[in-house]
């Protein structure tokens, strides 16, 4: 029952954050430890269980956001509706719960081997919001965005959280090199937050129909389609133009080239027709497609990771 529902719920969104979680251990993390004189403390199998704790905890949060969700997918989303076709709502709460304790037990585990209690802490923050998520943000102004793009950023933060509480109980005098590192895991963070929110504003605009209906707050319902757009548009110039900053005062003076053409191939030129794709939407297909785009996005940022390795870690 319980892999039924995983193949159901969200595959490829669940298979984004497995690859995510691996190419920020091998391909960054890795490497940036290996040029100070570390290594990953890590073993595979403590990483396969952090993995699978995310995908748990994830894949819940898809299950009781389902649940909730019921009334305005019939309108929003019939021929995609999970619950009402293939399983009923209690079902769904059942598999959450499974999950989640699957999820806490990993967590807990996790914790007790790395000798780290507080790291517990995050699983049951990851976990408490999600569901109130699914239960009261999502239909609430901003304050559902950001939830989901706050926790978006943290998959990529959960792996470094791990490594950086290992490094401090096996090397604790290093504070500087782990503050460098950190900077770089921000980095990418902080991209997965601001594409994340852009595409939940996006999304907004598109499940208006029903949001409207059923008495959501959410920014499209509260604010309208035109000021969304324009906030839609002020992201995605700020997150252009971040990355023009960080290629003028890190990429071209390293001379990675290959990096500068792939950030702007695949990463700003995206990120432009998001701009103009939303500009011109006026019906729930049109901000999809939107959606989708900023969705490829958050993968060709994620993907970076590889270039960096072998053009930078070299």
């Amino acid at each position: 029952m319980l892999l039924n529902y995983l193949k159901l719920i969200r595959f490829q969104n669940l298979m984004v954050i497995v690859l995510t979680q691996y190419l920020v251990r091998y391909f960054l993390l890795g490497p940036i430890l290996e040029s100070i004189g570390f290594s990953l403390q890590l073993s595979d199998f403590q990483f396969s269980i952090l993995v699978l704790t995310t995908i748990l905890i994830a894949g819940a949060g898809y299950a009781v956001n389902d649940y909730y969700d019921v009334k305005t997918d019939r309108i929003n989303k019939p021929e995609r509706m999970v619950l009402v076709v293939k399983f009923r709502r209690r079902r769904a709460i059942l598999i959450q719960g499974i999950m989640n304790v699957m999820a806490m037990g990993g967590g807990i585990y996790l914790s007790l081997v790395m000798k780290t209690p507080w790291l517990i802490l995050v699983y049951l923050f990851a976990t408490a919001f999600l569901w109130y998520y699914s239960a009261v943000l999502k239909r609430t102004f901003l304050l559902g965005n950001l939830t989901v793009a706050g926790l978006t950023s943290l998959v990529v933060l959960l792996v470094w959280l791990h490594e950086y509480a290992a490094l401090k109980t096996r090397f604790p005098g290093d504070f500087i090199a782990y503050l460098d590192i950190s900077e770089f895991i921000l980095l990418f963070a902080g991209f997965s937050f601001l594409i994340s929110l852009i595409r939940e504003i996006i999304k907004d605009m598109e499940d208006l129909p029903g949001d409207s209906q059923v008495g959501c707050r959410t920014m499209a319902v509260v604010l309208g389609t035109k000021p969304c757009k324009k906030i839609v548009s002020a992201l995605s110039v700020l997150m252009i133009g971040l990355i023009v900053w960080l290629q003028i005062n890190w990429v071209l003076p390293l001379h990675l080239n290959y990096l500068l053409v792939y950030s702007t191939i695949l990463i700003q030129m995206p990120m432009v027709i998001i701009i103009i794709l939303t500009a011109k939407a006026t019906t729930p297909k049109q901000f999809h497609f939107a959606s989708l785009i900023s969705k490829l996005v958050m993968l060709t940022g994620v993907l970076s990771m590889v270039l960096l390795k072998y053009t930078f870690f070299v």
